[in-house]
């Protein structure tokens, strides 16, 4: 993706914060977010990288955090449930998997939902409010009317009447923003291809399910190393060789749960960013700005040197 254009919306701030609500998500075990923050938190303590480098720690660094907070709902600790270790969690994806599918969808739901009202304040911005508020609304509309409909034997039956009159709306503004822009007979064939939309976004929207599979991956896979372990110790002739091949077995099999799921969770989480939520309102097209002097390879600016005298004279003093 080029920059954004610079009249367009910087789409930064949204991606950081779903980027770091769905990292968690998808690696979900408490134990291991509080080894990448402290692993990487350590790198960048040590290092004090300046501002624009070493951007990929940081990311693994508030990965982490995301990861330990979910991690903490989900009741994960290297592999260990929370109903095992007798501590509170809000539910266990391994045992209950079905509130985190459901949990993947909403979040879905959520931000594509959000990258739509944000294409539509763009188009307000270019003094083209209807289109804006058609494009928008009409899904907004259809999702009312898919849960009144679906919802109604849990609410009541007016849900879905009022369901019904929702997704008659919502179809009817989604087909006019597709007319916006054409003209003669294209209004028609905008309007009617408009609709296929509708199943362009239950696409995207399964899309997000990759966040209910990694998540339950990362959880399994951690058992699992775990159950080996336990079996192989038992197998031993001595106590403590039976924990020193615990130990081993843990080290290494955790090493690489980590390891392969964090790529996996930044890898599939950049997806979405990029795929589902960009393909929401992003266009770009913008140069970046390099002001002259900003290539800072072979030198830094930092404190004067008659500072720096002044400070060490004073500290003698």
């Amino acid at each position: 993706f080029s920059v954004p254009f610079y009249k367009e919306i910087d789409p930064n701030p949204s991606v950081a914060f779903f980027f770091f609500l769905i990292f968690g998500m998808m690696l979900g075990d408490a134990g291991y977010g509080l080894l990448l923050t402290l692993g990487t938190g350590i790198i960048l303590a040590l290092r004090k990288p300046p501002k624009g480098e070493m951007n990929l720690v940081k990311i693994m660094f508030m990965g982490g955090i995301s990861t330990f907070i979910w991690g903490f709902l989900f009741g994960s600790y290297f592999g260990l449930s929370a109903t095992d270790l007798g501590i509170w969690c809000w539910f266990n994806p391994i045992e209950d998997p079905m509130p985190l599918l459901i949990l993947s969808l909403a979040v879905g739901v959520v931000q594509m939902f959000f990258g739509m009202a944000i294409n539509m304040v763009a188009l307000i911005k270019k003094h083209q409010p209807v289109w804006g508020i058609s494009s928008a609304f009409s899904w907004y509309f259809l999702a009312l009317g898919i849960g009144g409909i679906f919802g109604a034997s849990y609410i009541g039956a007016w849900a879905k009447t009022a369901g019904i009159v929702f997704a008659v709306l919502g179809v009817v503004l989604l087909m006019l923003s597709g007319t916006f822009g054409k003209r003669g007979a294209k209004k028609i064939t905008g309007a009617l291809s408009s609709l296929y939309g509708i199943i362009n976004f239950f696409s995207d929207m399964m899309s997000y399910t990759r966040i209910f599979g990694l998540g339950l991956a990362s959880g399994v896979i951690g058992m699992v190393f775990n159950e080996i372990a336990s079996v192989i110790s038992g197998m031993m002739p001595f106590k403590f060789m039976g924990v020193i091949v615990t130990i081993i077995i843990c080290i290494i099999g955790h090493t690489f749960n980590i390891s392969i799921n964090a790529l996996g969770a930044y890898v599939h989480n950049s997806r979405l960013q990029f795929v589902e939520f960009f393909g929401k309102f992003y266009t770009g097209g913008g140069e970046l700005f390099a002001p002259l002097g900003s290539q800072m390879k072979y030198y830094r600016i930092g404190e004067p040197v008659e500072a720096k005298m002044a400070s060490k004279s004073r500290q003698k003093q």
